[in-house]
């Protein structure tokens, strides 16, 4: 999930989450995850706009978040304009 875009992760989180819930079926697992595969495969074949955070200065108090709009170009590749 590291890998993934940032939009792509939070769809994901969701999904996960209830995976990872025992009172969930198998089969409702099962969906759920094939359901993971289909929007990676759906991201990977358009063109997504996303606004977000930046982190240009490193971590901790020193750190300086920089909203961004990020365009990406399916799932392997990303650009950030300001």
């Amino acid at each position: 999930m590291p890998r993934l875009p940032p939009p792509l992760q939070t769809e994901w989180q969701t999904q996960i989450d209830f995976v990872a819930e025992d009172a969930a079926s198998n089969s409702e697992k099962l969906e759920r995850m094939l359901t993971l595969f289909k929007m990676a495969e759906e991201f990977d074949s358009r063109i997504a706009l996303h606004r977000g955070e930046l982190n240009i200065d490193g971590e901790g108090q020193n750190s300086l978040l920089v909203q961004v709009n990020q365009i990406y170009l399916g799932g392997g590749a990303g650009m950030v304009c300001q």
